[in-house]
């Protein structure tokens, strides 16, 4: 079993949801609703995609700390980029601090996934 092509859809999702967020960010406020809307199903999408890859991989292995830990932080990036996405929908001025969270989460989301990959392919039989 090959864990990090298992990965390939999630990681185009991810990529999806980058370039979506973007084009969202470049068209400005107000949020265009069609567009804003399209980015968090795709989003949402991802996180269920990836979310039952990890869990099946991590049953069909012993599950250890490592992989927990690291699976904790993608689920907490996940929680932080929907928060600061919702509140950046409904301030008419998104606070500063909401935005950098924002985009700083999926580099720490990005990390945590690829260390978990690497953790994975080093302990395939």
């Amino acid at each position: 079993m090959n864990f990090i092509a298992n990965y390939t859809l999630a990681g185009l999702i991810f990529l999806l949801i980058l370039g979506s967020g973007a084009w969202v960010g470049a068209v400005g406020r107000p949020y265009n609703t069609l567009l804003f809307n399209v980015h968090k199903l795709i989003a949402l999408g991802g996180v269920i995609v990836t979310g039952l890859e990890v869990y099946r991989t991590l049953t069909a292995l012993g599950v250890e700390a490592a992989p927990v830990a690291l699976v904790a932080l993608t689920v907490l990036s996940a929680i932080a980029l929907f928060a600061t996405g919702a509140l950046m929908s409904i301030r008419s001025a998104a606070d500063r601090r909401v935005l950098i969270i924002h985009r700083i989460a999926p580099a720490v989301a990005l990390v945590s996934v690829v260390g978990l990959l690497l953790y994975l392919a080093g302990t395939e039989p």
